[in-house]
């Protein structure tokens, strides 16, 4: 599985699932690692180690692609609490 022409397959199947927000490093790192991961943890064939690779890898694609959106839409709450606040305050007075 962790040869050139299957770690470029598997590349070319998933590149279009990065958000801008991930550094490539972090994504060549991610992508490596799981390949390893995969390949080291089955004696499948390389079929189903490749269907292994892609479920595994998309999942950790989203987890990564989220914490940045997850931490956009926490402040954005806190604001919106805020605001909600002030505007209570000013109608009170």
């Amino acid at each position: 599985m962790n040869t050139p022409e299957n770690k470029h397959l598997l590349w070319e199947l998933t590149k279009d699932l990065y958000s801008p927000g991930l550094e490539r490093n972090h994504v060549i790192e991610l992508f490596e690692s799981t390949v390893a991961e995969v390949d080291e943890s089955s004696s499948a064939s390389l079929l189903e180690k490749n269907k292994t690779f892609l479920t595994v890898y998309i999942e950790k694609i989203v987890r990564e692609t989220r914490k940045p959106q997850e931490a956009i839409l926490h402040q954005l709450a806190e604001l919106r609490l805020e605001v909600r606040e002030l505007k209570a305050l000013l109608k009170k007075e």
